[in-house]
């Protein structure tokens, strides 16, 4: 037999498979809802590669929500991921959600669920694995709470991280209040050093809020401020600062300011206090007083101004006119370490009232002692 006629008679039966799985395509997308996921698992066992290839046209054959998550497992059963893998993002976004919770609610029945889902966090960029949380959130099967939980320990050192993120929110969704406890420990461990800090602390609020936004009970706000407060104890002052932020945010303002002597570990007195800088500008007839005093806190306030007013505008005028309005007090934007950065504090507001055309003088006064 001729080398040409035996190569050709070699490879005809697979030409001959190729071209029935392909006329498999053809008949197939003109079937709908289950007869075209028949179809397609048919070619699935006819030819992956061709199925592969095909997915989209499949998908976009149907608009069916119910047709699109069953098309879905089938590729998925067949080890088809990379098929599948970027499939939401040509989801109409109106039930993009709701087509990626039923592929995941299938995870108790469909094995190869959970190595599809650990294989979109490693193969996918951020946002098309962010569209797959709703899944991560719907598959209850044990094997993908224990996945969650190991990746949330795995804390990167990015300060952000999309998919990082879409993992905490879903283990969020899927524990509410229980997920605090982890979400401590990996904010812990990103608080020392670099990690997405801020993420962390946010979802730990989201954690105990009902759905994410809603008001927390007293017993979880509590357990959410103990988290907070053991965080913070081990956080850089930049990451305390977050923290104070966020315990502030949610109204507890004292244990906010309970950490400032954390957040200005440099700023804090030989007493443990916090020292201020604070002036009060009296004007009037193109003049400017700037009066000016060391302020003592004993790290009790997220705020001084408030109880600063009073006493900085009780300061004996020195003007010969009279300021028409109520003196504007100003205090330092954080704690000061020492008297030169007063000082620095006053000249610069020396330099803006001069500017204003006024011809300005300062005068320090006694320091205030705030309880």
């Amino acid at each position: 037999m001729p080398v040409f006629l035996f190569v050709a008679t070699l490879f005809a039966p697979a030409a001959h498979a190729q071209s029935a799985c392909e006329k498999m395509v053809t008949d197939g997308l003109k079937k709908q809802d289950a007869a075209l996921v028949a179809s397609y698992r048919s070619l699935l066992g006819c030819d992956k590669a061709v199925a592969e290839r095909v997915f989209v046209d499949y998908m976009k054959a149907t608009g069916d929500v119910q047709t699109l998550i069953d098309l879905s497992l089938s590729a998925i059963s067949a080890d088809a991921y990379a098929a599948v893998w970027p499939m939401l993002d040509k989801v109409p976004y109106a039930v993009r959600d709701q087509v990626a919770s039923g592929i995941g609610a299938a995870c108790v029945d469909e094995p190869k669920l959970l190595p599809f889902l650990q294989g979109a966090y490693f193969s996918l960029k951020g946002v098309d694995f962010d569209n797959w949380k709703p899944a991560l959130v719907a598959c209850q099967a044990a094997p993908m709470s224990a996945w969650l939980e190991e990746t949330i320990r795995k804390v990167p050192e990015k300060t952000y991280d999309d998919k990082y993120t879409a993992v905490m929110a879903a283990y969020s969704k899927r524990q509410q209040a229980a997920a605090l406890p982890l979400l401590t420990e990996a904010a812990t461990t990103a608080g020392k050093g670099t990690g997405p800090f801020q993420q962390l602390v946010d979802t730990m609020e989201s954690s105990v809020r009902p759905d994410g936004y809603g008001e927390p009970s007293a017993e979880d706000k509590s357990a959410l401020e103990s988290a907070l407060m053991s965080v913070a104890a081990t956080a850089t002052p930049e990451h305390a600062m977050i923290v104070a932020e966020k315990l502030y945010n949610l109204e507890l303002p004292q244990s906010a300011a309970s950490l400032l002597v954390r957040v200005y570990p440099d700023k804090v007195q030989a007493n443990g206090s916090l020292m201020y800088g604070v002036a009060a500008i009296e004007s009037c007839d193109g003049e400017a007083q700037v009066h000016f005093a060391e302020v003592i806190e004993p790290g009790k306030r997220w705020t001084v101004l408030q109880d600063l007013e009073a006493p900085a505008r009780a300061w004996k005028p020195k003007l010969k006119c009279s300021a028409a309005e109520p003196w504007p007090v100003i205090p330092t934007a954080a704690p000061i370490g020492s008297a030169s950065e007063l000082t620095a504090f006053v000249d610069d507001l020396v330099k803006q009232w001069t500017e204003k055309g006024l011809e300005v003088k300062t005068r320090e006064e006694k320091a205030i002692t705030l309880p």
